[in-house]
Formats: C-alpha cells, sequence, structure tokens
C-alpha cells in the first residue's frame, strides 16, 4: 500500500476473536482542549480492491471530548459525516471530517482518531477487510469570538483617536458571561461595554462597561437578561493608543434551561444541547410529529456497541443546594423501542470539582403517544451545577427512536412543588397550601416540603422513633432524603424547641445505592445514666 504522503499510513481492522467476532477497535490521540473552542478532525482514508472493507464493517473519525479525573469521564463524543463502509469507492483516497463542534463545558482533553466496527458474525458472513488513513488534522476553525473591527489589523487591536470596534453575538437568557481582554499599550485605555438585545435588535437590561488603562488586563462577568438573545460587544478608545489583545467572550454557566422544544436552530443542530455518545445519523432534530413548534429532539439506535447510552445533554448552574428539583420532559416512541432497550430521563447534581453527587432516573414510556415524565431529586449539599439527559438505552442492537419535546429542569419552591406533584397525579380540588395534608397523615404539606417526603402519600412520612440495640445506646431513626442534611440537638430537658441546644452535631447520612426517594436511617447516641432529650432537624 502506498501512502497518500509519504512516508506511512495508518492501518485498521477488525479485531476478530472476540465477541462472536463483535468489536470496535480504536486509535486515538490525546490532545489537550479547551471548553467553548470550536473544533474539527479530518484525514483521507483509502480501502482497496483487496482486503477492502467488507460485509456490515464501517470506519471512520471521532473526537471524544474528556474532564479531568481518574477516569477522564466522557462528556461527549462525534463522529465524522460520512464513514467507510462496503460501498465506499475501491483504490482511491477520499477526505473524511467531523463536523466542526465545540468543546462542552467541563472539557479538558479531546481524543481524536478513528474506529473500525465490527458488528459480528464473521464465521457466517465474511467481514473483513481494512481501512488506511493518512494526514490527519485536528482543526481549531475559528478561535474564541474576538472583536471585528474596521481599523487596522494584526497580533492586537490598536484604537486611534476616536477608534472603536464592535461585534453582535448570540447569546441565551438568562446565563452567565465573561468578556475579557489586555491593553498590552504602555499608554492609553480602553472602555469595553456590553449592551444586551433582544431579536428586534433593541437594547434590554442595563448595559455594562469597564475601562482599562495602560499594561492592565479586565474582565467583566455579567448574566444576561430574560429577554436578551444578543449581546453587542464594543470597545471604545478613551485616552492615548491603546492595544487590546486577547479579546476573549466565554460563556460560563445557565440558571435556566435554555432551548426547552429546541426550537433554536443553529447549522442544522439545536442549540445548547449536547450530544452525548450517539452519531450524526442517531442524534438528529424531528421537524414531523413533533409535540409543539417546529423541532424536537430525537435520538435513535446508534447500533454501534452492544449496549449504549445515548442522546442529548444540557447544565445548569445549582445556586441553592438542598432545594427540590424537578425535571421533566415529553417523549414518545417514533419505532418502538424494543426488547430490554428503554428511554430515560436523567437528572443528575456535581460538586465543583465535577464529581456525581445524586443521580435520579425515570424509565419512559413504551408508547407511539407523548407522556409526560419527571424526575423528583433534592439537590445535594455542595451542587454547583444539574445536568438533565434524555437518553436511549439500547440493548443487545434492539431497535428504537425516541422524540423528546418540551424539556424542562429547575429549582422549586413550595407552591411550585405541590401543584407539580398534584397535576402529575391528576389531582384537583386538593388543598395546596402549606397547611393542607392532602394525604391525611397529620403531617402539613409545607413541612413535608421542607423535610422532602411526599405530601400526597401517608406513608412517607419523617417521624423520631427509638430503639436500644445494645447497652449504653440509645439508636434514633427516622425517614431521610437523598441530598438533605440534618443535625441532631441534644437538651439535658424538655425545653421549648426555641431553647438553645447543649451540643448540635451534623449528622452525615448516605443513601442506599440508587435510591432517590427517602429512606430509613438512624444514628446510634451514647448514653449515661443521664436524662437526655434529642431532635432532628434539617440543616
Amino acid at each position: 500500500m502506498v501512502p497518500r504522503t509519504a512516508p506511512a499510513s495508518l492501518k485498521v481492522y477488525g479485531g476478530y476473536a472476540a465477541n462472536g467476532g463483535a468489536g470496535t477497535v480504536r486509535m486515538y490521540r490525546v490532545t489537550n482542549a479547551t471548553a467553548g473552542t470550536q473544533y474539527q478532525f479530518e484525514a483521507y482514508a483509502h480501502t482497496g480492491a483487496i482486503d477492502g472493507i467488507g460485509g456490515s464493517n464501517v470506519c471512520r473519525l471521532y473526537l471524544e471530548f474528556r474532564a479531568s479525573g481518574a477516569n477522564s469521564n466522557v462528556i461527549a463524543t462525534y463522529t465524522s459525516t460520512a464513514e467507510m463502509n462496503s460501498s465506499s469507492p475501491r483504490g482511491t483516497w477520499t477526505l473524511f471530517q467531523t463536523p466542526v463542534v465545540t468543546a462542552p463545558s467541563g472539557t479538558v482533553t479531546v481524543r481524536a482518531g478513528t474506529e473500525f466496527i465490527q458488528p459480528g458474525n464473521r464465521n457466517s458472513v465474511p467481514a473483513d477487510g481494512c481501512v488506511y488513513w493518512d494526514d490527519f488534522v485536528l482543526k481549531t476553525p475559528t478561535p474564541s469570538p474576538a472583536i471585528v473591527t474596521n481599523l487596522a489589523s494584526g497580533p492586537a487591536l490598536q484604537l486611534s483617536s476616536g477608534g472603536w470596534a464592535e461585534q453582535t453575538v448570540s447569546v441565551e437568557p438568562n446565563a452567565s458571561y465573561r468578556f475579557a481582554g489586555t491593553n498590552t499599550a504602555s499608554t492609553g485605555s480602553v472602555s469595553a461595554t456590553v449592551t444586551w438585545k433582544n431579536d428586534a435588535d433593541t437594547a434590554v437590561g442595563s448595559s455594562s462597561a469597564l475601562v482599562s488603562t495602560n499594561s492592565q488586563s479586565w474582565q467583566l462577568s455579567l448574566t444576561s437578561p430574560v429577554s436578551a438573545t444578543r449581546a453587542t460587544l464594543r470597545l471604545d478608545q478613551t485616552n492615548g493608543t491603546p492595544q487590546v489583545a486577547d479579546i476573549s467572550w466565554d460563556f460560563l454557566r445557565r440558571f435556566r434551561l435554555f432551548n426547552r422544544g429546541a426550537e433554536t436552530v443553529e447549522a442544522g443542530a439545536a442549540r445548547s444541547w449536547t450530544g452525548t455518545n450517539g452519531t450524526t445519523n442517531s442524534l438528529t432534530l424531528a421537524d414531523t410529529g413533533q409535540r409543539s413548534g417546529s423541532f424536537a429532539l430525537k435520538v435513535g439506535s446508534p447500533s454501534t456497541s452492544f449496549d449504549s447510552l445515548s442522546g442529548w445533554t444540557q447544565e445548569i448552574a445549582v445556586t441553592n443546594a438542598g432545594t427540590p428539583w424537578i425535571a421533566e420532559v415529553w417523549s414518545k416512541n417514533s419505532v418502538l423501542v424494543s426488547g430490554s432497550s428503554r428511554g430515560l430521563l436523567r437528572l443528575e447534581f456535581f460538586d465543583g470539582a465535577g464529581s456525581t453527587l445524586l443521580t435520579g432516573d425515570s424509565v419512559l414510556p413504551k408508547s407511539s403517544s407523548f407522556s409526560r415524565s419527571q424526575v423528583y431529586l433534592r439537590a445535594p449539599a455542595g451542587s454547583t451545577k444539574a445536568r438533565i439527559s434524555l437518553l436511549l438505552n439500547q440493548v443487545a442492537y434492539a431497535a428504537g427512536e425516541l422524540v423528546f419535546d418540551d424539556a424542562d429542569v429547575r429549582e422549586l419552591s413550595q407552591a411550585d412543588y405541590l401543584a407539580s406533584r398534584a397535576d402529575s397525579l391528576g389531582l384537583s380540588g386538593a388543598d395546596l397550601t402549606a397547611a393542607g395534608d392532602p394525604d391525611r397523615d397529620g403531617v402539613p404539606s409545607g413541612d413535608e416540603f421542607l423535610w422532602g417526603t411526599d405530601p400526597f402519600s401517608a406513608s412517607s412520612v419523617t417521624t423520631l422513633s427509638t430503639s436500644q440495640p445494645q447497652i449504653n445506646t440509645l439508636r434514633l431513626s427516622w425517614m431521610a432524603t437523598p441530598g438533605s442534611s440534618y443535625v441532631l440537638d441534644t437538651f439535658s430537658q424538655l425545653t421549648p424547641a426555641s431553647a438553645t441546644p447543649s451540643s448540635s452535631t451534623d449528622m452525615i447520612v448516605t443513601p442506599p445505592t440508587n435510591t432517590v426517594s427517602p429512606f430509613a436511617t438512624y444514628y446510634d447516641v451514647p448514653i449515661s445514666g443521664a436524662r437526655g432529650f434529642y431532635r432532628i432537624r434539617l440543616k
């Protein structure tokens, strides 16, 4: 085989021995990557008339963005828009490319490589063959947005007397951004301004400005108004001749789910939704059969591994740990999800280091009609972000296709929580005030909301009970909620609830694996001959 460019090319082929011939062989290189930066991977592929790729085998390029940590968790995977297969031309070099994609939040590295996928049944249907690759290039097609200027060009933007430069960019409402740069000149100053606008190009909210003097870096961190869809970034010379370099406009985090119904589309993709572990053919937009609007999110079976979990995700900031949240979505089977495969609505909470604190799943109905699914969770202490995932769990190559529309994830107020729960249960006329008790368990709904128990189920209620499992030990038992923190107060005598306890102990309770509902827990207290009174309260 003659390489496209001397001296060598990469030969890839299937791992025929294992799993009845099924398997995926990957060759890749790991490179440091930056969240918010665009990437594209390309290379030339060749297969011959002799030992050419055949059967159901496919070979393609992929980009895999990963987070930090010992396991370098996969955040998102993208594959080339075309692939080598039994129908590919023989004896010619063909250019393959991934889409231009933006590294998602949390990205630390990217794997750029090839994968040779062999579905199996090699003994009954010969599916050997190989593919040669050459001239790999990992591109960053467009750097982080820089100011478009009608003035001087060069490594730094120079602004003379009265000079200015501006650029308008698309933004999300209820999101945090940072506008930054450096005035590298030894003299002169520049004013940086951000003006929020709507689709009519009318200013909304308040503009923000900052003046940077000579040899000074600057940054503006700000949150977009609820009606903002654009931001105009402007630099104005205010003194001398400033030279501005390292200009950046960065998305930091969102505070509400954006593009709930996939109606905002850019370059053929739903804006702000990130595909995970799928292919360009399995993660698409539905423009027919949607529940509302013009589009919906679609997830088809990728058929690239024996078991897979693929779909769409979006992250938002958590500002109040310990509060209840809801994730919900309307879904249907556009192609019946068969066998053990299933659709999932997933809500996850993460700490500042990106570690998962709590996960809750709702298994979606296997129905051709839209139905609503929900997950309720309380954000654990230390939560900084939440992620909603709309997923298809494909098992054993089973067929299936899901359509998702009108998703939401948000923190719940007490009134919002009670109304949402009553609506999901189809209840009408229930007392939804804090003092109400629709399940008649003797505990007001307001208290059950705070404790995380179900105000519509009499069996879900928190009470403190005692037992003595061994000498000199008192066991305090109660129903705890995943994500909640508790405090044990100790009193020497039975006193009013407003009294100061003689001691207080923070309680660390760990729910059973995969538990998202209230669970029984206990705490053992050493006792002596003296009397003691105890109280469990939410932290």
